[in-house]
């Protein structure tokens, strides 16, 4: 089996937490370089998780031509600038959610990816599960008749205000936290995009929403 050599841009929590895990389990995964905001960061990486290189900016790695593929842990506010990125230099890329801060942005990533002639991917988890493909599987198959409605939430605690989940200027708020996962669940079960959406909000001080239906 031949191994995708990736890259990762970021010394993310979540790359700690939960990717570096999945990364390490996977036969066709190598990893070849992290980059951080420093370099002192990003060699405390290397060390960690075994990457063959480290790299003290995020463009130095995307001229690294033994990466194929780039993981983007960023803040969400830095997804549309490193994606493009990353796509133009030739690099299939792993972003996490949300992929974009809109819809327009959305599709500008989407092209660069056709354009460049390499892969784009949000990244949900749960997209993967069997127990997801199973469900879908028995929905396409009638089991339980015309999906007439659903409903998903996912609910958590609040977090400390210094956090960038509570910043307007990081794209915070709960949609674009946890709402998205909600609203790409139904999607996926479904097969099918909305036609018309509407929506209330109760909005911080700061004008993030803390809950949104």
């Amino acid at each position: 089996m031949r191994k995708i050599k990736w890259g990762v841009m970021g010394t993310a929590y979540i790359f700690e937490r939960d990717t570096a895990r999945g990364m390490s389990l996977a036969e066709n995964c190598e990893l070849v370089a992290i980059a951080g905001r420093s370099m002192e960061k990003a060699e405390e990486f290397r060390k960690k998780y075994g990457f063959e290189s480290a790299y003290g900016s995020y463009a130095e790695l995307l001229k690294d031509s033994e990466v194929e593929a780039v993981y983007i842990p960023l803040p969400n506010t830095l997804h549309y600038e490193w994606t493009i990125k990353a796509l133009q230099s030739g690099k299939h890329v792993l972003c996490e959610k949300p992929l974009a801060a809109n819809a327009k942005q959305a599709r500008e990533m989407f092209q660069a990816a056709r354009e460049n002639h390499v892969f784009l991917m949000e990244a949900f988890a749960y997209q993967h599960s069997p127990y997801i493909k199973e469900i879908r599987n028995l929905i396409e198959e009638g089991a339980i008749g015309d999906v007439r409605y659903a409903e998903a939430a996912l609910i958590t605690s609040d977090y400390d205000h210094g956090n960038i989940r509570m910043r307007k200027d990081t794209l915070g708020g709960c949609t674009y936290d946890l709402g998205v996962y909600a609203l790409s669940l139904v999607q996926r079960m479904t097969g099918m995009e909305p036609e018309k959406i509407h929506t209330a909000a109760v909005l911080s001080e700061e004008g993030i929403d803390t809950y949104t239906t």
